[in-house]
């Protein structure tokens, strides 16, 4: 009986913790700051985790440096938040690919995939390749906001394929 009301007490104090320190949390992002926002001098609150906007272009081509039709590109393993968001294109006839954009903190665990996925049709059967994000030059293509939104980067990921 003794360990039953033990495990409610650390329960509630656990979840009184997590409501203080969102609330801490939120107050935080709202402090005013002089002479900025409204013309009462106050900032607008905001609650969020800030993000960047991100595409990858780039060509893929053989050992040869012709271009590849039809090579898949897929991200994985986007952010360190958990969340998985998708990147992926298809190369054209002339090679080269533009990813969706997506919205995220961070590409440090980011990895993309190029895979031969049509065969023989394109050429020859390339091997499958991982390319990490993380290493790939990037532009800085548009200004955050001044709040959450950190600005948008173009990625450029060149690649050979080997057969």
């Amino acid at each position: 009986m003794y360990g039953l009301k033990l495990n409610l007490i650390r329960k509630i104090m656990r979840k009184s913790l997590f409501f203080l320190l969102s609330l801490l949390g939120f107050s935080i992002s709202c402090e005013k700051e002089e002479g900025k926002g409204d013309n009462n001098g106050e900032q607008p609150c905001m609650y969020g985790t800030p993000t960047r906007a991100y595409t990858v272009r780039g060509k893929v081509t053989d050992s040869k440096g012709h271009p590849i039709k039809g090579i898949v590109v897929v991200s994985k393993n986007i952010d360190s938040f958990g969340n998985n968001p998708t990147m992926s294109a298809v190369t054209g006839s002339d090679g080269t690919f533009v990813t969706n954009t997506i919205k995220t903190m961070d590409l440090n665990s980011g990895v993309l995939t190029f895979h031969d996925v049509d065969g023989e049709q394109n050429g020859g059967q390339f091997k499958s390749q991982d390319v990490e994000l993380s290493k790939l030059p990037s532009d800085k293509i548009a200004d955050g906001d001044g709040n959450w939104f950190m600005g948008g980067y173009t990625l450029t990921a060149d690649v050979k394929m080997e057969e």
